[in-house]
């Protein structure tokens, strides 16, 4: 398998998540083989990319499409994780103390990572007994809040 030639280039380096390795799942979730494959083959792209440069390109090139080429990994590796999770975690549960849900269909966010944006889809209980509100298991169980960043990034602005 060639390796692909990753540059950084405007999009690249105005916003690491921009993207277009989501753009397959922007409408519909993604499964966690997709995922995977998708993120073992990134993998394999790397491994060529530093196979075909060895001896043959200098090294400051070379590292500048190694770093697009390893957040484009990192990032498929957190979807695969968000998806894994999503999947593992169960949503049959309709009440809450005295608040019951409905489930809803799976719904899309962007969560903001070290690697950049990264799209993952989860499912929402929407509470039915006559107030408004309701919750994403997969955002409770892994501890993810509200606006959208990981800890990690939000610890990084501070």
């Amino acid at each position: 398998m060639a390796a692909r030639s990753p540059t950084i280039g405007a999009r690249e380096s105005s916003c690491k998540g921009e993207c277009g390795e989501q753009d397959a799942w922007r409408d519909f979730a993604p499964s966690s083989a997709m995922l995977r494959c998708r993120a073992e083959a990134e993998a394999a792209n790397l491994l060529s990319l530093i196979d075909e440069a060895a001896g043959k390109q200098q090294y400051e090139p070379l590292e500048r499409q190694l770093i697009v080429g390893v957040f484009r990994l990192g990032r498929l590796l957190i979807a695969l994780f968000l998806c894994l999770t999503h999947e593992r975690t169960p949503v049959s549960r309709t009440e809450r103390g005295k608040e019951r849900y409905r489930r809803q269909p799976a719904k899309s966010r962007m969560l903001g990572t070290f690697f950049g944006k990264v799209r993952y889809w989860r499912a929402y209980l929407e509470q039915t007994n006559g107030r408004p509100g309701g919750y994403y298991p997969v955002d409770l169980a892994l501890g993810l809040v509200a606006d959208g960043f990981s800890m990690d990034v939000l610890s990084r602005a501070v």
